[in-house]
């Protein structure tokens, strides 16, 4: 069950990240069907993410929790999100910092299980 946690530090004002683009993770292209959960939380308000797996959009600008603690990532038995994604499906994660903000933090991580 491979598991991708991420800590991306001081997103900067308007600045946009790709934790699994950003880091290479090598099951960001999965090579079999899936069920992808994930999680994020920030340490502060003003963070949105958006979440692909393959052409479904599973979460579009939607707000990041704020009140983690810097470089704690959220529970891993508590998913914000899960799918089944097909062999091939591209995952991809897009952070936007919209608060104008550059001291920003956010903690998650994505985990792929194989079915089928």
């Amino acid at each position: 069950m491979p598991l991708f946690v991420f800590h991306d530090q001081n997103i900067g004002a308007n600045a946009t990240t790709r934790p699994m683009q950003d880091d290479a993770w090598q099951y960001r292209r999965l090579p079999f069907a899936a069920m992808v959960e994930a999680a994020i939380i920030a340490t502060a308000i003003g963070l949105v993410y958006t979440f692909y797996s393959g052409t479904d959009t599973l979460a579009q600008e939607q707000p990041v929790p704020a009140g983690g603690t810097d470089g704690v990532p959220p529970d891993f038995d508590k998913a914000m999100l899960e799918d089944i994604a097909d062999p091939f499906d591209e995952l991809s994660l897009i952070i936007r910092e919209t608060a104008g903000a550059a001291t920003n933090d956010a903690m998650g991580w994505v985990r792929i299980t194989q079915v089928g």
